[in-house]
């Protein structure tokens, strides 16, 4: 569904929002639609990521 990782190895899924938000072994974290669509990348080169998790307060 997204495109252009770098070896995705997260994902982290906001079903109320119909967002998913995804990390890669490149330290980027990237959002987008469920269905893919209106993909974002927010942060880059962040280090190593290995997760992601997504908590509504």
């Amino acid at each position: 569904l997204v495109t252009h990782l770098m070896e995705g190895i997260g994902i982290a899924l906001d079903m109320p929002g119909n967002r998913m938000f995804i990390t890669d072994f490149a330290g980027s974290v990237y959002s987008a639609d469920l269905d893919g669509k209106n993909e974002r990348n927010f942060l880059y080169a962040q280090g190593n990521l290995t997760g992601i998790a997504y908590a509504e307060v």
